[in-house]
């Protein structure tokens, strides 16, 4: 990932690498040839919000408040 350029440190790169990686599992389960609305409805997207949203939050906050942890 692009620490420093885009990223400020490696927990925000870990918390990108874990929402790319949720991603990647959405679209190796069931391709990626389906409509949007497809993907929001397999139980795999659940993981996919939970790591966007770790992730935004590091993000928005800039580190003011600290980055949680990755998901296990």
């Amino acid at each position: 990932m692009a620490i420093g350029e885009i990223l400020l440190d490696e927990q925000e790169a870990a918390l990108m690498g874990q929402l790319v990686d949720a991603i990647n599992a959405v679209f190796e389960a069931y391709g990626t040839d389906m409509p949007d609305g497809f993907y929001i409805q397999v139980a795999e997207w659940t993981r996919v919000e939970a790591c966007a949203e770790r992730a935004f939050d590091c993000l928005e906050e800039s580190n003011a408040a600290g980055c949680p942890e990755p998901l296990d």
